[in-house]
């Protein structure tokens, strides 16, 4: 990877380069705690540590992701933040010390030490542009510090004690957002001053907070409780959405102003989830390179800290960590069916980067089936594999269970998921109709915009409503279009329509709601718009219609290809 240095000139109020005050560590998992005391020294420079390049290969990157060792010898390093050639990190162990290291060579000087006397760092390095100077918060006291960059004297912001603070970001000039992991999960507000003021409580065990640009009303925080959390917090109503879940043992996170976040998960396997703060689209794009503490991207690079492996500092190459899949609705969405019947397929398509991605693990699983019963053939969840165009089609039959209801599916591939909403409805009820051709079809090959047309009449004693219908086709017709038109002698001449999926060959047309409302004695006209194929046979080719479900009619009407 290249090491050459991005410069990034830039005002308390710019943001450039995804360079954000960033913060945050979980509280129990570190060592020690210790009083409150008081006290800086700057220190000599420290001896170099060795510096070296490793590339590992991620089965979830598409390519190799280019890693330096930056610095180690680090005393569970917590914080990282680099700005304008100058890479700063914070030191859990040994009282607390802030150190300044250098990218080239790893090595580094000690710019504060014993902030808070034998209390210790977390999460929340970041630097006041404004004022040429850093802030770091103190984990056990939960207090914040202000350490002028170059010549490591410290000023103790005058909060009360926030409890354990875990992370900390600068959100406008000379004011901070600090968030306590004790008393049930709070994010503060605090002025240089000393000024504090509770914006949100509730959020789990929160480690860290960022955002994307200064001066925004959202702050993003992560929460390691509730299967890990990404939470957005409103600054100005304290409302609180959920961004993405399941995310694990989150950690350190800092958000960039392409909208996007990324989170450590402190495991011993040591994962990056890389989020799309927009749509909660997610993918670990990092696994297995030590016990992830805290993270910084600055331009096309990513800082993390391990306090494992004797305590280092590491760059990633940004541009080789793949972006989060993105995974949309094809087909299937919205289906009715009756108690006992068979939904038809349900169809999604993985992306990443806007090409398909082939390869993926699709996960159809039922979120929620209202009590109808209703499953997979083979037991929830399906699993497949998508297709060279980064579609995934179910296999397994979803069979509607025995009560009428919602049924909720959920497809997952790389983190990103949608919803199918289906309905279960009682079996239609046995209806006398007739069945007889509207008026002929006839045209040459390749023709398109025909409609052959399907009389019902209802001789039954009782109406005919809303029911599912399926028109299919033989070789050498196509359906035009997702919908057909119909008509109503109790309404004449309006024109109804609905809408319904097309099969993938568009030989067969599935509508699962077609209110055909027909009193006893009238009649209703159901007309689909086709095409002839080019290399169509002279002849008669049937098209047929099936009503209801289970079906209580089928019919057949005849497009007559001419030579």
């Amino acid at each position: 990877m290249s090491d050459a240095v991005i410069q990034e000139n830039q005002e308390n109020q710019d943001v450039r380069n995804a360079d954000l005050p960033n913060a945050g560590v979980p509280g129990g998992d570190l060592p020690g705690e210790g009083a409150p005391g008081g006290g800086v020294v700057a220190a000599a420079p420290e001896q170099p540590q060795d510096s070296f390049s490793l590339t590992l290969s991620l089965a979830a990157a598409p390519r190799a992701v280019d890693m330096t060792v930056i610095a180690t010898g680090f005393n569970v390093p917590t914080g990282v933040y680099r700005r304008q050639e100058a890479l700063w990190v914070a030191e859990y162990g040994n009282g607390g010390n802030l150190y300044r290291v250098d990218e080239a060579t790893g090595s580094r000087t000690r710019l504060a030490q014993n902030l808070g006397g034998v209390e210790y760092l977390d999460r929340g390095v970041f630097l006041d542009s404004g004022k040429d100077a850093l802030f770091t918060a103190v984990y056990t006291s939960g207090t914040l510090y202000e350490v002028t960059a170059e010549t490591g004297s410290a000023y103790r912001v005058p909060a009360a004690s926030l409890g354990a603070a875990q992370g900390s970001i600068i959100i406008a000039r000379s004011t901070y957002a600090v968030v306590q992991e004790d008393g049930g999960g709070v994010l503060w507000k605090v002025t240089r001053e000393g000024a504090a003021t509770r914006i949100a409580g509730g959020l789990g065990r929160p480690q860290d907070v960022s955002c994307v640009s200064y001066g925004t009303d959202e702050l993003y925080v992560t929460d390691e409780d509730n299967s890990g959390r990404l939470l957005r917090v409103s600054v100005s109503s304290g409302a609180v959405t959920t961004v993405a879940d399941g995310l694990g043992s989150t950690g350190g996170l800092c958000c960039t102003p392409g909208n996007e976040a990324f989170v450590v998960e402190k495991t011993a396997s040591g994962g990056i989830w890389r989020i799309d703060l927009a749509t909660g689209r997610r993918a670990k794009v990092v696994s297995g390179i030590g016990n992830l503490h805290d993270i910084h991207v600055s331009g096309h690079d990513v800082y993390v800290t391990d306090t494992d492996n004797g305590g280092r500092v590491l760059r990633l190459n940004r541009l080789a960590l793949p972006e989060p899949d993105a995974i949309v609705l094809v087909g299937g969405d919205g289906q009715r069916q009756h108690t006992g019947g068979e939904f038809g397929a349900l169809s999604v398509q993985v992306t990443r980067g806007g090409e398909a991605a082939a390869g993926r693990r699709v996960t159809f699983e039922i979120v929620d089936t209202d009590g109808t019963g209703t499953d997979f053939a083979g037991g929830s969840p399906a699993v497949l594999t998508s297709d060279a165009y980064g579609k995934a089609t179910t296999g397994p039959a979803l069979v509607a269970g025995t009560r009428p209801g919602m049924v909720r599916v959920r497809a997952t591939a790389g983190g990103s998921s949608v919803t199918f909403l289906l309905t279960v409805r009682e079996a239609s009820l046995p209806t006398d109709v007739t069945v007889g051709q509207g008026h002929p079809a006839a045209a040459r090959p390749g023709t398109q915009w025909i409609y052959p047309a399907l009389r019902l009449r209802n001789v039954d004693r009782h109406p005919l409503g809303t029911e599912p219908l399926v028109i299919t086709a033989p070789p050498g017709l196509r359906f035009l279009e997702d919908s057909v038109a119909f008509t109503r002698q109790a309404d004449e001449p309006a024109e109804h329509l609905a809408t319904g999926e097309r099969g993938t060959d568009l030989r067969t047309l599935t509508l699962w709601d077609v209110p055909f409302d027909t009193a006893p004695g009238a009649w209703v006209l159901i007309y689909p718009a086709m095409e002839i194929d080019p290399d169509a046979e002279p002849g008669v080719l049937p098209v047929e219609f099936a009503i209801g479900g289970p079906v209580i009619v089928r019919g057949q009407v005849g497009v007559t290809v001419t030579g």
